[in-house]
């Protein structure tokens, strides 16, 4: 039995480290492991088990937003790379958080290249602890919020990730879900890049 036990509270602790679901209340106690409610929909939809789906058709990102410094951003800020990378992440969220340094030096390797990240975070009042992950982590990519159609292309956990093309047209057959290592996300990203 105390086997058992082990094993379900290994499994539920590497449940929490890859991904948060939800949004935090204004609980202090809150955490995103003990979060159910859903951040949005998505237009991936979900299968029989609740888990992403591929979209019926080829999604359109259409926002118009501002970033973490109220200046605008539009999906026109997106033409001139080939790839583009849309991280939604909160700063409530440990596994977003802990990935964050890998996607700093990941866009900086790749940026010459045509690949531009964008993270987009969508908790209102957490400005300044936004620019606290985005400081400590060197991030030199553009931070928005979330706005227009872009949470049409979030699940209802964080990190989700989708990669679109200059003009803002999904490439992503599913959504990423959950954080990944430096070598994951490296493996997915020169994939994206080999196809444009």
């Amino acid at each position: 039995m105390k086997k058992v036990i082990a094993i379900l509270s290994m499994l539920a602790m590497t449940a929490a480290l890859v991904s948060c679901g939800g949004k935090p209340g204004n609980d202090p106690t809150d955490n995103a492991e003990n979060q159910e409610a859903p951040l949005v929909g998505s237009v991936f939809g979900e299968t029989e088990n609740n888990e992403p789906a591929a979209p019926a058709s080829a999604g359109q990102l259409d926002f118009s937003t501002t970033d973490i410094d109220g200046n605008p951003f539009t999906v026109d800020d997106l033409k001139d790379a080939k790839v583009v990378m849309i991280n939604f992440w909160e700063p409530w969220c440990g596994p977003c958080v802990g990935e964050i340094g890998d996607l700093a030096k990941l866009y900086e390797e790749y940026k010459a290249q045509g690949f531009l990240i964008v993270g987009a975070y969508s908790t209102d009042g957490m400005d300044d602890d936004v620019r606290s992950v985005i400081e400590k982590n060197g991030v030199a990519y553009p931070i928005v919020r979330t706005g227009g159609n872009m949470s049409e292309f979030m699940t209802p956990y964080v990190p989700t990730t989708v990669f679109a093309d200059g003009t803002g047209k999904i490439l992503s057959a599913a959504p990423e879900i959950g954080a990944h290592s430096y070598d994951e996300w490296k493996t997915i990203i020169e994939n994206y890049l080999s196809q444009v």
